[in-house]
């Protein structure tokens, strides 16, 4: 009877006494009634100096050398698959196994009976701690042990796999446990996602498994990226991430100091470097790593993040589209096991494709003027915003008021399906080839390019790229141009490296790129990028 009243005792206090009696007599070891009630669990933690006390008085060794005869024989999912439909309710194996993790929760039933989780690398198992499992003449010392552990220590057990009478797998311990390392800090059961999550990013993965979760989702996507370019005859490769030149993007560096009397830049992108590889004879080539860009910080962009170029020779952008749908399943089934995307209705079925300029016309209802950087496009631009109603961007660029409007008016209208946007005019894309096309009884220069938006995120950008050295040329020096005009326009700036290196011959490539951090969103289902960041984004690091 005294038995029965510490067990319902503290359910009285939490839930009620008749749901904490019904979840007894139903399930008595559920997760529902897995709540620390021994007095030896609550009140404050201890000190330090308090716990290594009781650790010496179990014969406890602190910090110990790792023994090999300790080592995992089983990890815990191997566990849960070998062994999880095998057994009837209260069956046992005669099977021994040794795992090794961290204490997750401890219930106590008086001083002969101890149930734990137990924690290795994102799964759990129960261990049952039973007097009358260990040997009669240490079963004193091995319960006086096993009482001094807390949650959050991490430690060795071994024993035989089976199910409690309610069915639950267990790994009933035989054999006194050995302490690795003690938690000396009270692991809470909730952190304050506003002001502590990325403060104290190791203690978010303790506390919130599916913060956890998203961090393992990270990197099975990059690996899982890696094994299909890697699958499909492509050469990992890495390029300068510190160089004179910051690579082929629009955007604003990180400058460092001078070294040996030349400033140095964190690069953009590794687009120039690659390029100069394939000249070189590499015709099939991949690199993921870092970029930095000296901007903002939101839901989307971080100043760090990670990127994934590839670069095919003998390639044009209709074989990067199938690609692009190629890869993102292959990802999708090897993490997910489905095309579904997480927290969301979306899929990646199927995919949809619309043109640039006929696309904004129609989201507009009005018609664009010859697009160039000319003053009489940059007017007709303007003529728009103000017949629309919508504020001008600060620098009022052809290229800058374009994008302006496609965020406002075109890119929310892809919501519902993932979307290929395609041929960018010219002034997008400086480094993609474009040929002029007839839209809207109107001659213009568009880029054969794409970007693909989901869920109204940009997540990938790709084109064939300009090989003619002269139009590379040309095309530099009207990024230059536009540079006097608006010195505060972030450019492509010209690498006349790059195009002497072009003068060999750079054969017809595609080249594609992907932002990771966002892919892994995608695939994690998180809404922030700093949730897929292992410590946060930069405001935390």
């Amino acid at each position: 009877m005294f038995f029965l009243f510490n067990y319902i005792k503290p359910l009285k206090q939490r839930d009620g006494l008749w749901r904490g009696a019904s979840a007894f007599l139903l399930n008595p070891f559920s997760r529902f009634t897995r709540y620390k009630h021994s007095k030896s669990l609550q009140g404050a933690w201890p000190s330090k100096e308090t716990r290594f006390q009781t650790f010496r008085d179990a014969k406890l060794q602190l910090y110990p050398r790792f023994n090999p005869s300790l080592k995992p024989s089983f990890s815990i999912k191997d566990i849960r698959k070998s062994y999880g439909s095998k057994f009837e309710k209260g069956e046992h194996s005669q099977h021994k196994v040794s795992i090794c993790g961290r204490l997750s929760r401890l219930r106590v039933f008086g001083s002969g009976l101890v149930f734990a989780d137990i924690v290795q690398n994102g799964d759990s198992i129960q261990l049952a701690f039973s007097k009358l499992r260990f040997p009669d003449v240490e079963q004193s010392d091995c319960m006086k042990a096993v009482h001094c552990l807390r949650r959050g220590d991490i430690v060795a057990v071994s024993g035989f796999v089976g199910t409690t009478k309610s069915g639950e797998l267990t790994v009933f311990v035989d054999k006194k446990p050995t302490l690795l390392a003690p938690c000396l800090q009270d692991i809470p059961e909730k952190l304050n996602i506003t002001k502590e999550y990325s403060k104290k990013q190791c203690l978010s993965y303790l506390v919130n498994t599916d913060t956890a979760d998203h961090i393992r989702k990270r990197f099975q996507t990059i690996s899982s990226l890696r094994k299909y370019f890697t699958e499909h005859d492509y050469l990992e490769v890495e390029t300068p991430v510190l160089s004179r030149h910051f690579g082929g993007a629009a955007a604003r560096p990180f400058k460092s100091t001078d070294i040996h009397g030349s400033p140095l830049s964190m690069r953009c992108a590794p687009e120039i470097w690659l390029k100069q590889l394939v000249i070189s004879g590499f015709d099939r080539i991949f690199e993921v790593g870092k970029c930095f860009r000296n901007e903002g910080i939101d839901a989307t962009h971080n100043p760090e993040f990670t990127s994934c170029e590839i670069y095919t020779a003998y390639s044009n952008l209709e074989e990067l589209q199938e690609m692009t749908v190629d890869v993102l399943r292959f990802i999708f089934h090897q993490v997910n096991g489905s095309l579904q995307v997480p927290n969301s209705k979306l899929t990646l079925e199927s995919f949809q494709s619309v043109s640039f300029l006929p696309a904004l016309e129609k989201a507009l209802g009005e018609e664009l003027p010859v697009i160039d950087e000319s003053d009489h496009c940059r007017e007709a631009l303007r003529h728009i915003f103000n017949k629309l109603q919508q504020a001008l961007p600060q620098i009022q660029t052809t290229s800058k008021m374009l994008d302006e409007l496609a965020d406002q008016f075109l890119i929310p209208s892809f919501q519902g399906k993932p979307t290929f946007l395609m041929y960018h005019p010219e002034v997008l894309a400086p480094l993609a080839k474009s040929q002029s096309f007839i839209l809207s009884s109107r001659q213009q220069r568009v880029s054969l390019r794409f970007e693909l938006y989901i869920n109204g995120i940009e997540l990938c950008n790709a084109y064939e790229e300009e090989n003619d050295p002269d139009e590379q040329r040309r095309k530099f020096l009207q990024q230059v141009e536009k540079k006097d005009a608006f010195p505060n326009e972030d450019i492509v700036l010209p690498d006349e490296d790059y195009v002497n290196a072009m003068q060999y011959g750079l054969p017809p490539t595609a080249g594609w790129g992907i932002g990771v951090d966002r892919l892994c969103m995608l695939v994690a289902g998180a809404t922030r990028i700093n949730q897929i960041l292992p410590f946060g984004d930069l405001r935390y690091v």
